[in-house]
């Protein structure tokens, strides 16, 4: 579980550098799907699997480091609402 041993300062500088391809939204989309992967939890992956078998595809990332995503990518939504329109 690489991911959960990062910090949360880790978590936001990845997820800024992601930011930055904001514009371009093919590569954006690679890059927050590389970043996701990253962060899997295998374990939790398998029992999201077990409970919710017709999920589809899904990363398994722990609720806390997507909290950390999520409030990077709101305040650049609110500061460059054009860059996230793409």
């Amino acid at each position: 579980m690489r991911g959960n041993n990062m910090d949360k300062s880790q978590i936001q500088k990845r997820t800024k550098e992601l930011l930055e391809k904001a514009d371009k939204p093919e590569v954006f989309t690679a890059r927050l799907q590389e970043l996701l992967k990253s962060f899997i939890d295998k374990e939790a992956t398998k029992n999201y699997q077990r409970i919710i078998p017709d999920t589809g595809k899904f990363f398994g990332v722990p609720l806390p480091i997507l909290r950390v995503m999520a409030a990077g990518i709101g305040k650049f939504i609110q500061k460059e609402p054009t860059e996230a329109l793409g």
